[in-house]
């Protein structure tokens, strides 16, 4: 028969420390071994700037794509991607939240799996293609509100 002798609290109960510490301290950078790390693998902390200033633009296009969409359709324009044409027969709103959560919820994912490869690709390519396509949407619709 054993006893618990233990007289501390159980350090892995969870509280806001916990929290704050793994938002602020997280502790997977990459792989431990180096022959890891040419497998796929998660991290906790981006040491690459780069992936937040990519996220950020796409998500101040995507914010401006919104705006630009709108007073192209009070100019007589159309919507043509369906399912923000769908959004936008809902309400204003609905179109405005829907096209920034479904942005939003894509560069979570990317970011997720920035150390994949889909199709030979790296993942963490995708979100400068994604910067330089808004760019030029941006540009498409500036043009045609000109």
């Amino acid at each position: 028969m054993t006893t618990d002798k233990r007289r501390l609290a159980d350090r892995r109960r969870l509280s806001w420390r916990t929290l704050v510490c793994a938002l602020t301290r997280g502790r997977r950078r990459g792989p431990r071994r180096i022959e890891e790390r040419q497998a796929p693998h998660y991290v906790d902390i981006y040491e690459d700037i780069r992936l937040l200033i990519w996220s950020a633009g796409i998500i101040g296009f995507c914010v401006l794509d919104a705006f630009l969409t709108l007073l192209i359709l009070q100019r007589g324009g159309i919507e043509l991607n369906p399912v923000m044409a769908f959004l936008l027969g809902i309400s204003v709103p609905v179109f405005f939240y829907g096209k920034y959560a479904l942005t939003a919820g894509a560069i979570l994912f990317i970011l997720l799996h920035v150390n994949f490869k889909v199709l030979g690709i790296p993942v963490r390519h995708i979100l400068p293609l994604l910067f330089f396509f808004y760019s030029g949407l941006i540009g498409y619709e500036w043009w045609l509100l000109s």
